[in-house]
């Protein structure tokens, strides 16, 4: 939490400031001469990181309090060492450029490993349907982790349905937001699918997250135009949003919300006594063996007709195509089962969804 942010901005600090002193010194020495030693140049960055606390605004203030510290920090530098604006400012410049665009490189390696990663695990580059080649088998020692990240979920689709009347959103792109429901909910523990490269409806998780305004609104446009207002089932990441639309208020207790189901075209097809988990309508999980999975969809169909809901689709065919970042190029307008990019698809007898 907040704790473990401040921890990880006092370690960075921690080797950001020495870095900046030792290469801040040596620019003043190779320029001329300095009134001190390098022990001045520490004090001198030290004493300006107060205008630092800028950064305690909320929103605003850590886009701008680095940068006050940075103007700070030549202003301190010039009058301790009795350098020259110029050398000053060359001086403290350089080395906070070098490490932006050092964190800009580790951050570059990181999303081209990530994406190496999702390729070799039956991502982007991989043929339609192709399920992972290697990573932990489905589901498997990761139950009490399933039903925690589903508890969260059924937090933030509460907190969406309180905002909205009470009724669920249309489609499951609209629970993700920077104050809402993160890509990486959507993802199951021990799951190979990628919260960075998935997409619903031709739109990536993160996108969604972090969108707002009229870009957001274009977004949720484009989604219930491909998969359609209200679908029975929708694919985001590992979990299948199944009461799109629906009163959660006024729902049968045991209509299931969510479904955790990994993404075929990124994990392994379930094997015989893996386990299914499923959210209810009043906030408790449910667990089953894989194996009775179409069995459980049967009664599930059957409390949505009570409530005028059109039946799921089968969740469970090895066939299921994949509805994320496994879609090859040119395919996000559909499959040949009828189903769209975000969606999950259905079999050739099942109702329209």
């Amino acid at each position: 939490g907040f704790g473990i942010v401040i921890l990880i901005g006092l370690v960075i600090t921690l080797v950001m400031v020495p870095l900046w002193a030792v290469l801040a010194h040596a620019l003043l020495r190779m320029t001329g001469k300095t009134a001190g030693t390098m022990g001045r140049t520490t004090e001198a960055i030290c004493f300006s990181s107060g205008a630092n606390m800028v950064s305690a605004v909320p929103c605003i203030g850590s886009y701008f309090g680095w940068i006050w510290w940075v103007v700070s920090a030549v202003l301190t530098t010039k009058e301790r060492q009795k350098v020259s604006g110029g050398r000053a400012s060359l001086a403290i410049l350089v080395p906070v450029v070098i490490m932006i665009l050092g964190f800009i490189g580790v951050y570059a390696a990181f999303v081209a490993w990530s994406i190496r990663m999702s390729q070799a695990a039956g991502g982007a580059g991989a043929p339609w349907g192709t399920p992972a080649q290697y990573g932990q088998p489905w589901m498997k020692n990761t139950s009490p982790l399933v039903e925690a990240q589903l508890r969260t979920i059924d937090a933030h689709l509460r907190d969406y349905a309180s905002r909205h009347a009470g009724v669920l959103a249309s489609h499951p792109l609209a629970y993700l937001s920077i104050k809402g429901m993160n890509a990486s909910d959507a993802i199951a523990p021990g799951s190979a699918t990628s919260a960075i490269l998935w997409r619903a409806s031709g739109v990536l998780l993160f996108e969604m997250q972090f969108a707002e305004g009229q870009q957001r609104a274009t977004y949720m446009a484009q989604a219930e135009r491909m998969v359609g207002s209200n679908a029975a089932a929708v694919r985001l990441g590992d979990m299948i949003f199944t009461s799109q639309g629906v009163m959660l208020a006024g729902a049968d207790p045991s209509l299931w919300v969510v479904v955790c189901y990994p993404d075929p075209a990124h994990n392994l097809m379930p094997s015989a006594g893996e386990v299914v988990h499923v959210l209810l309508a009043d906030g408790t999980t449910v667990s089953f063996p894989w194996e009775t999975l179409a069995l459980k969809a049967i009664t599930q169909n059957q409390v949505r007709a009570k409530m005028g809901l059109v039946p799921l689709p089968n969740l469970d065919s090895p066939n299921l195509p994949p509805s994320g970042s496994g879609a090859p190029d040119g395919s996000a307008g559909g499959d040949e089962t009828g189903g769209t990019e975000g969606e999950v698809p259905k079999p050739a007898d099942a109702p329209p969804i």
